[in-house]
């Protein structure tokens, strides 16, 4: 049996600071700033949960899932860690979706034409093969479809590959190739500023970020014992100028071109770079309060677009018509969307909370009591940490 691999509590935390910047991207009120570039380019942070997802899966599983019974206990685990958010949000977003309908509302993306034939794509997690309009219900679980399906070939790549560790780093860069390919070949939404396609064949994006984390591991792996990381001074002055460059370059990207992908080529680097978790800036990410949000981060993630949709639909419209209404100033209107703001944020991660608390964690637990015994037994996939992350995706995510 493998010796289990260390949790990495520092990109535990990254991926709550990006699952927020999503919810931010898609906050139901104006806000100072919410049309600038920076804003508008938070949606590159599914990116970096693809890419964080393949280098931790591939750090948990690519020495364990030797046998076919050990792949089956991994796709088990799987499905328990993810799919019960999954089900659970888009079932909500689907009562949601009916109402609107109902109401004569028109909705946004291609809501008001959604079907049941669409939710049933979307709970079977196809959507981001192409198999329907991702934005008809929870929209931002096309990362989940992607996700799962990357787990599936990644699991079927390293069985198949063996001890053959070359073959299995010539699939991975195979297997990110294809990717990137899929990602060129449907360049961008139709009517939308971005590059990156999600409606098309979000499956593209999902294989280039999960493997080129999985590279990103083999890179970790074979460089962790280096000098460089052991300098303090030299870890700080990395994590700065990753930051710094993050920071700039979301400033200033272009979002409907190629250069995108200055910003997705420095996930892989951020995530080898604070996997050592050696400077200052890990030093702030270890902090309770935000290693706790990457605890919740998978759940902020599918949350908050109901949050969002549910204030802006209950709260914010009504608000902003009586405000309005009452010919009270633009500032006393934009204080009262900021404090909105705020109250969406802190909703989205109480919901985080609460579905964390009820949902995620007795059903993971669950899942380890009653998996079959065939997949229990000697030999399997080794005990999984509890702390063992899909992504983000997430979130993936914890």
């Amino acid at each position: 049996m493998s010796r289990e691999a260390p949790q990495i509590v520092v990109l535990d935390s990254w991926r709550g600071v990006f699952a927020l910047a999503v919810a931010l991207l898609h906050a139901p009120v104006p806000f100072l700033g919410d049309e600038t570039v920076f804003v508008q380019s938070l949606y590159l942070a599914v990116d970096f949960f693809l890419v964080l997802s393949g280098f931790v899966i591939a750090m948990n599983y690519e020495r364990r899932l030797s046998t076919p019974r050990a792949v089956t206990r991994f796709a088990w685990r799987r499905f328990w860690r993810l799919y019960p958010l999954h089900i659970t949000t888009l079932a909500i977003f689907g009562v949601m979706v009916l109402v609107m309908q109902r109401a004569g509302a028109s909705g946004s993306g291609n809501q008001a034409t959604a079907s049941l034939g669409d939710f049933l794509r979307m709970a079977a997690l196809l959507h981001a093969l192409g198999t329907t309009a991702v934005d008809v219900f929870n929209w931002p679980s096309w990362s989940i479809s992607a996700e799962i399906w990357s787990y599936l070939v990644f699991a079927v790549v390293v069985l198949a590959a063996g001890r053959r560790d070359r073959l299995r780093i010539g699939l991975y860069i195979v297997l990110s190739g294809t990717g990137l390919a899929l990602v060129l070949a449907m360049p961008a939404d139709p009517g939308r500023y971005t590059f990156l396609s999600v409606t098309g064949l979000g499956i593209g994006r999902g294989l280039f970020g999960f493997f080129v984390g999985a590279l990103a591991w083999r890179l970790f792996e074979a460089t962790r014992r280096a000098p460089l990381w052991e300098a303090p001074g030299a870890m700080s002055f990395a994590e700065i100028a990753l930051v710094a460059l993050l920071l700039t370059g979301l400033a200033l990207i272009d979002n409907a071109t190629p250069a995108v992908f200055a910003i997705v080529g420095l996930f892989p680097l951020m995530v080898i770079v604070f996997a050592h978790q050696g400077g200052i800036i890990s030093r702030i990410l270890k902090a309770p309060a935000l290693v706790g949000l990457g605890t919740l981060s998978y759940g902020i993630y599918l949350w908050h677009l109901i949050v969002a949709k549910g204030m802006g639909w209950v709260v914010y419209r009504p608000l902003s018509a009586m405000l309005e209404a009452g010919g009270q100033s633009a500032f006393l209107r934009a204080l009262a969307a900021h404090g909105l703001l705020a109250a969406y944020l802190g909703g989205t991660v109480v919901a985080a909370a609460l579905s964390y608390r009820l949902i995620e964690r007795p059903l993971r637990e669950w899942s380890r009591r009653a998996e079959p015994a065939a997949l229990a037994a000697p030999g399997g996939a080794g005990d999984l940490r509890s702390t063992d992350l899909p992504a983000t995706d997430l979130p993936a995510t914890q």
